[in-house]
């Protein structure tokens, strides 16, 4: 990621337990190397408070914001950085803020809807955003998006969908920087944008699954383009039982035998992590 990205501060994606590989395990290894870290991701308050107890002196960016009042307040309290991507949130940290008169060094990740049409305000409500907040003593501000589709950029359709959130995101940028009285840092790429769009990098990017090994592209592996799975789910062959033709294996008879077979036993199951939900015929390698 520091290749791609020689010049934007790396913010990984630790959220939902680091994809399942453990969060403290996963930050002390990034914040250990020898790659610098701005700082950490993750997507609800209960995550960021957990990461914050680890004391590993890096800053917190919390993806989902906080949506009540005692969440704002464990923000402040614990220097924890909110999106903010609705303006009921607006309301709450004015509140706060005139409550105390100033906003103590309050980082706030402004998140524009360039298209994704999820989690966002438009660039309108964005420059009306930063207009109310920036002056309480103390704030700081970024301009954030997602991308939607840019994990297939030689599909036209991505092509064209993505050219129009990177002119969306453009325009809601000039417009806070017109009346901006302070610099205001970018970010917009997560693990697609990264591989694909250089021009989105910005001050700030967002590597998720990618650090994981795992592809975040629609039509390349992640041995593909240079990745390395961090994690393997492996188990033992343990018997193996002749079944008749027509007899029925595992629960609910989801499977039935059509000929005689020879089937092998694997100890795992979702109690280990390999989903009951999984269908049959699920590839695994012997």
């Amino acid at each position: 990621v520091r290749e791609l990205c020689p010049e934007s501060g790396l913010i990984p994606v630790i959220k939902s337990n680091a994809y399942g590989h453990g969060m403290e395990q996963v930050a002390r290894v990034l914040r250990d190397s020898d790659t610098k870290i701005t700082s950490f991701a993750v997507a609800t308050l209960d995550e960021a408070l957990e990461l914050k107890d680890f004391n590993l002196d890096v800053s917190i960016l919390l993806l989902n914001g906080f949506v009540t009042a005692e969440e704002l307040a464990l923000c402040i309290q614990n220097e924890i950085e909110p999106v903010i991507h609705s303006t009921y949130q607006v309301e709450l940290l004015e509140q706060r803020f005139n409550a105390e008169k100033l906003a103590k060094n309050c980082k706030l990740w402004l998140k524009h809807n360039s298209g994704m049409n999820r989690l966002g305000m438009t660039a309108n409500t964005c420059l009306e955003t930063y207009a109310k907040l920036h002056k309480y003593p103390g704030t700081k501000f970024v301009l954030m998006s997602h991308l939607a589709y840019a994990d297939d950029m030689n599909n036209p359709n991505s092509l064209k969908f993505t050219t129009g959130q990177m002119e969306q995101f453009k325009q809601a940028f000039e417009g806070l920087v017109a009346t901006a009285e302070e610099e205001v840092p970018r970010s917009m790429a997560a693990s697609a944008g990264i591989l694909t769009l250089p021009s989105t990098h910005f001050d700030y990017v967002r590597p998720g699954v990618m650090l994981y090994g795992s592809s975040p592209l629609a039509t390349e592996t992640g041995q593909e383009i240079g990745l390395q799975p961090v994690m393997t789910l492996s188990s033992r062959l343990i018997s193996m039982n002749q079944v008749s033709a027509g007899e029925s294996i595992g629960y609910n008879a989801t499977f039935v035998c059509d000929r005689d077979t020879l089937v092998g036993v694997v100890s795992i199951g979702y109690g280990d992590g390999y989903p009951r939900s999984a269908v049959n015929g699920t590839p695994v390698l012997v």
